[in-house]
């Protein structure tokens, strides 16, 4: 997947560079996080959609499962 000989020639700068534009960076334990703390109303409101989009999914009304949709969820 990697090519050793590409990491070799790039400079330690470069390929930390690369990994964090690649996989993001998250500060250590011990570091000030700058990042947004998630809002818990829109938390929320997208674990309830998540749910809503899976009942209508599971149990579509006028199928089978339908009746049986309380119970699956």
């Amino acid at each position: 997947m990697y090519d050793i000989d590409t990491y070799q020639a790039q400079s330690s700068t470069a390929v930390i560079c690369e990994t964090a534009a690649l996989y993001g960076t998250t500060p250590e334990r011990d570091e000030f996080d700058p990042r947004d703390i998630w809002d818990r109303d829109e938390a929320v409101t997208a674990v309830s959609e998540a749910f809503r989009i899976l009942a209508d999914g599971v149990g579509p009304d006028g199928f089978q499962l339908a009746d049986e949709r309380e119970h699956l969820l």
